[in-house]
């Protein structure tokens, strides 16, 4: 074997290794498609002068996949740079501060909700007139909704009832922002907000909050490295399923 066709081999297992449960301790679509693509990868390498013969035969066929390929690349590479912009966008010192949902396990929350939950506390401890939303509604596995735990977690820590608000409808970031746009209004709530999420989850959410009327601040959260393959690449197709919607 060439060692061209051994480098892309072992990327490909690279790329398999990356998705897998055993690194990223989730198990998603996603998940099963990184690692369909490591496979292929790792086959294309194992079968290069095979493949590239292949498509030196069928012209059209090979035109069509460069072009797949080379539009994939592109679109992925300018997701990336909105992914990473939006995550950079500091927030100013808010008065409102919004938490967004993530799974609960029983009633309490899940490592990455509490990565969330303990940013949210140490901000409303440096800004003691802000007031926070804890936006989440009940997925069909849990016996409440979030944002009743995440009210739940952060009252146990300490922080005053008063100063945080529940909106427990939601499903989607859309509707975190949404929602979470009418408890503001009706309470008279600063509409600059600041957003407590994982970095990779702050460009729709900026999005679809300037589209509740809302002005977002990024405030991410620390991610698992071993979780953001997984959630990168679905956020590449989120952002896909968020632009043909609106």
């Amino acid at each position: 074997m060439k060692r061209s066709q051994k480098l892309i081999s072992v990327f490909g297992i690279l790329v398999f290794i990356a998705f897998t449960p055993v690194i990223s301790l989730v198990f998603t679509g996603m998940s099963v498609l990184g690692m369909t693509v490591g496979i292929l990868i790792f086959l294309f390498g194992l079968f290069m002068p095979r493949v590239l013969g292949y498509f030196k035969k069928h012209k059209v066929i090979r035109a069509l996949v460069c072009i797949f390929l080379i539009l994939a690349l592109i679109w992925a590479l300018l997701c990336s740079v909105l992914l990473l912009c939006a995550g950079m966008r500091r927030p100013k010192d808010s008065d409102t501060v919004i938490v967004l949902g993530c799974q609960i396990k029983g009633e309490r929350p899940s490592k990455m909700l509490r990565q969330r939950l303990d940013k949210a506390y140490a901000y409303l401890l440096e800004n003691p007139d802000s007031v926070a939303i804890m936006s989440g509604g009940q997925g069909p596995d849990e016996i409440m909704p979030e944002a009743e735990a995440m009210y739940n977690y952060l009252v146990d820590k300490g922080v005053d009832p008063e100063r945080l608000y529940v909106e427990p409808n939601s499903h989607n970031t859309e509707q975190n922002m949404e929602y979470s746009a009418e408890i503001i209004k009706k309470e008279g709530l600063d509409t600059s907000v600041v957003v407590i999420t994982q970095s990779f989850h702050q460009y729709r959410s900026s999005v679809y909050a300037k589209q509740a009327g809302l002005n977002a601040y990024a405030l991410n959260c620390k991610t698992n490295p071993g979780t953001l393959p997984t959630y990168w690449l679905r956020e590449l197709f989120a952002i896909v399923k968020m632009i043909l919607v609106i």
